[in-house]
C-alpha cells in the first residue's frame, strides 16, 4: 500500500455534498496525515483506491469537527 494517494473530502455542516481538500500519500509504515485549518463547522473523511484485486477501497469513517 505504500505511496497510494489519499484524498480528504469536507462537508460542512448542513451542506449535502463533500468538497475535495487535497492528498496526501502512505508511507512505507502504512501511515498518512495532512494537516488542515478548519474555518467552520462539518466532517471530515479520507478515501483511497488500492488497485488491486487483493485489498478493497478504503473509506474512512468521517470525523466532525465543531470550529468555535
Amino acid at each position: 500500500m505504500t505511496k497510494r494517494r489519499v484524498d480528504f473530502y469536507f462537508q460542512a455542516k448542513g451542506s449535502k455534498t463533500a468538497k475535495y481538500m487535497g492528498n496526501t500519500v502512505i508511507d512505507s509504515k502504512g501511515r498518512f496525515s495532512k494537516k488542515f485549518t478548519a474555518v467552520k463547522d462539518g466532517s471530515w473523511s479520507a478515501t483511497w483506491e488500492t488497485f488491486s484485486s487483493t485489498y478493497v477501497n478504503a473509506n474512512s469513517l468521517k470525523d466532525y469537527v465543531d470550529v468555535r
